[in-house]
Protein backbone atom coordinates (compact mmCIF):
# COMPACT_ATOMS: atom_id res chain seq x y z
CA UNK A 1 0.00 0.00 0.00
CA UNK A 2 2.79 2.58 0.94
CA UNK A 3 4.37 1.50 -2.52
CA UNK A 4 1.30 2.84 -4.17
CA UNK A 5 1.04 6.40 -2.68
CA UNK A 6 4.04 7.92 -4.26
CA UNK A 7 2.91 6.49 -7.66
CA UNK A 8 -0.49 7.81 -7.82
CA UNK A 9 0.90 11.25 -6.38
CA UNK A 10 3.35 10.85 -9.30
CA UNK A 11 0.78 10.14 -12.01
CA UNK A 12 -1.31 12.94 -10.27
CA UNK A 13 1.73 15.41 -11.11
CA UNK A 14 2.18 14.14 -14.48
CA UNK A 15 -1.54 14.70 -15.08
CA UNK A 16 -1.24 17.77 -14.13
CA UNK A 17 1.70 19.13 -15.74
CA UNK A 18 0.43 17.60 -19.26
CA UNK A 19 -2.89 19.90 -18.43
CA UNK A 20 -0.91 22.90 -18.05
CA UNK A 21 1.85 22.60 -21.16
CA UNK A 22 -1.88 21.41 -23.20
CA UNK A 23 -3.06 25.40 -22.30
CA UNK A 24 0.25 26.78 -23.47
CA UNK A 25 -0.21 25.50 -26.54
CA UNK A 26 -3.87 27.15 -27.30
CA UNK A 27 -3.63 30.21 -29.28
CA UNK A 28 -5.02 33.13 -27.25
CA UNK A 29 -6.64 34.58 -30.22
CA UNK A 30 -8.84 32.91 -33.21
CA UNK A 31 -6.88 35.11 -35.77
CA UNK A 32 -4.75 38.06 -36.61
CA UNK A 33 -4.68 40.30 -39.06
CA UNK A 34 -1.80 41.88 -40.10
CA UNK A 35 -1.40 45.30 -41.89
CA UNK A 36 1.30 46.94 -43.67
CA UNK A 37 3.56 48.88 -42.11
CA UNK A 38 4.00 52.70 -42.19
CA UNK A 39 6.15 55.51 -41.91
CA UNK A 40 5.59 58.28 -40.09
CA UNK A 41 5.70 62.59 -41.19
CA UNK A 42 8.82 63.69 -41.61
CA UNK A 43 10.91 60.36 -41.05
CA UNK A 44 13.60 59.61 -43.68
CA UNK A 45 14.72 55.92 -43.96
CA UNK A 46 18.48 55.53 -44.94
CA UNK A 47 19.55 56.73 -48.49
CA UNK A 48 20.39 53.19 -49.48
CA UNK A 49 16.86 51.55 -48.60
CA UNK A 50 14.00 50.80 -51.34
CA UNK A 51 11.23 52.28 -48.95
CA UNK A 52 8.57 50.09 -51.00
CA UNK A 53 10.42 47.15 -51.07
CA UNK A 54 11.34 47.16 -47.07
CA UNK A 55 7.92 47.97 -46.03
CA UNK A 56 6.84 44.71 -48.34
CA UNK A 57 9.77 42.78 -47.06
CA UNK A 58 8.45 43.51 -43.17
CA UNK A 59 4.85 42.77 -43.84
CA UNK A 60 5.66 39.08 -45.11
CA UNK A 61 8.26 38.63 -42.92
CA UNK A 62 5.71 40.01 -39.62
CA UNK A 63 3.33 37.48 -41.23
CA UNK A 64 5.64 34.27 -40.78
CA UNK A 65 6.68 35.80 -37.28
CA UNK A 66 3.21 35.79 -35.81
CA UNK A 67 2.36 32.73 -37.28
CA UNK A 68 5.33 31.00 -35.76
CA UNK A 69 4.69 33.12 -32.43
CA UNK A 70 1.36 30.99 -32.24
CA UNK A 71 -0.54 34.17 -30.64
CA UNK A 72 -3.26 33.25 -32.97
CA UNK A 73 -4.81 30.18 -34.39
CA UNK A 74 -4.59 32.05 -37.95
CA UNK A 75 -2.38 34.49 -39.50
CA UNK A 76 -4.31 36.67 -42.10
CA UNK A 77 -3.64 39.10 -44.51
CA UNK A 78 -4.42 42.64 -44.24
CA UNK A 79 -7.65 43.28 -45.79
CA UNK A 80 -9.02 39.24 -45.16
CA UNK A 81 -12.39 38.51 -43.93
CA UNK A 82 -13.09 37.19 -40.26
CA UNK A 83 -16.07 35.02 -39.87
CA UNK A 84 -18.33 37.24 -37.54
CA UNK A 85 -18.39 34.73 -34.90
CA UNK A 86 -14.52 35.10 -34.55
CA UNK A 87 -14.29 38.93 -34.76
CA UNK A 88 -14.53 39.38 -31.15
CA UNK A 89 -11.96 37.04 -30.61
CA UNK A 90 -9.46 38.26 -33.39
CA UNK A 91 -6.77 41.18 -33.48
CA UNK A 92 -5.23 43.32 -36.09
CA UNK A 93 -1.58 44.64 -35.60
CA UNK A 94 -0.46 48.08 -37.29
CA UNK A 95 2.87 49.56 -37.01
CA UNK A 96 4.29 52.42 -37.87
CA UNK A 97 8.05 53.50 -38.00
CA UNK A 98 7.86 56.71 -36.12
CA UNK A 99 11.93 57.81 -35.89
CA UNK A 100 15.06 56.88 -37.54
CA UNK A 101 18.62 58.24 -36.31
CA UNK A 102 21.51 57.08 -38.56
CA UNK A 103 24.50 55.48 -36.84
CA UNK A 104 27.41 57.58 -35.47
CA UNK A 105 30.63 57.04 -37.00
CA UNK A 106 31.43 54.57 -34.65
CA UNK A 107 30.18 51.40 -33.23
CA UNK A 108 29.29 52.62 -29.89
CA UNK A 109 26.45 54.44 -31.63
CA UNK A 110 24.39 52.04 -34.00
CA UNK A 111 21.50 53.83 -35.17
CA UNK A 112 17.79 53.78 -33.77
CA UNK A 113 14.68 52.74 -35.06
CA UNK A 114 11.95 53.52 -33.31
CA UNK A 115 7.90 52.57 -33.71
CA UNK A 116 4.71 52.78 -32.94
CA UNK A 117 3.23 48.65 -32.94
CA UNK A 118 -0.94 49.08 -32.22
CA UNK A 119 -2.97 45.65 -31.44
CA UNK A 120 -6.92 46.18 -31.28
CA UNK A 121 -9.58 44.39 -31.19
CA UNK A 122 -11.49 43.40 -34.97
CA UNK A 123 -14.73 43.72 -33.47
CA UNK A 124 -15.00 47.14 -31.90
CA UNK A 125 -11.65 48.74 -32.32
CA UNK A 126 -10.89 48.54 -28.96
CA UNK A 127 -6.79 48.73 -28.65
CA UNK A 128 -5.90 46.06 -26.73
CA UNK A 129 -1.90 47.57 -26.30
CA UNK A 130 0.03 50.36 -28.00
CA UNK A 131 3.93 49.07 -27.80
CA UNK A 132 6.82 51.49 -28.74
CA UNK A 133 9.65 49.14 -29.08
CA UNK A 134 13.09 50.81 -30.31
CA UNK A 135 15.86 48.86 -32.24
CA UNK A 136 19.65 49.25 -32.30
CA UNK A 137 21.37 48.63 -35.18
CA UNK A 138 24.47 48.15 -37.00
CA UNK A 139 25.18 50.15 -39.96
CA UNK A 140 25.94 47.04 -41.93
CA UNK A 141 22.45 45.74 -40.83
CA UNK A 142 20.84 48.41 -43.06
CA UNK A 143 22.80 48.26 -46.08
CA UNK A 144 20.26 46.62 -47.76
CA UNK A 145 16.43 46.32 -47.54
CA UNK A 146 16.13 42.06 -46.81
CA UNK A 147 18.28 42.37 -43.57
CA UNK A 148 16.94 45.55 -42.56
CA UNK A 149 13.37 44.49 -42.76
CA UNK A 150 14.46 41.01 -40.87
CA UNK A 151 15.22 43.03 -38.08
CA UNK A 152 12.66 45.09 -37.91
CA UNK A 153 9.94 42.54 -38.27
CA UNK A 154 11.59 39.95 -35.95
CA UNK A 155 11.84 42.59 -33.47
CA UNK A 156 8.38 43.59 -33.68
CA UNK A 157 6.81 40.73 -33.40
CA UNK A 158 9.38 39.16 -30.57
CA UNK A 159 7.64 42.81 -28.75
CA UNK A 160 3.95 41.51 -29.71
CA UNK A 161 3.87 38.20 -27.97
CA UNK A 162 5.83 39.50 -25.24
CA UNK A 163 3.03 42.81 -24.40
CA UNK A 164 0.09 39.73 -25.47
CA UNK A 165 1.48 36.77 -23.64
Amino acid sequence: MRRLVPLALLFALFVCVASLSAKDDQPRYKTAEVKHFTLGDGVTLPDQINQQDYFNLVYDKLLEEMGKSKLAGQVVAEGATVPDADAADSIVVEGKITDFQKAGHTMMHPAVLSMEIKVYRRSDHTVITTIPPSIRILPAAYRNDKTFSNITAEEAAHEIKKALK
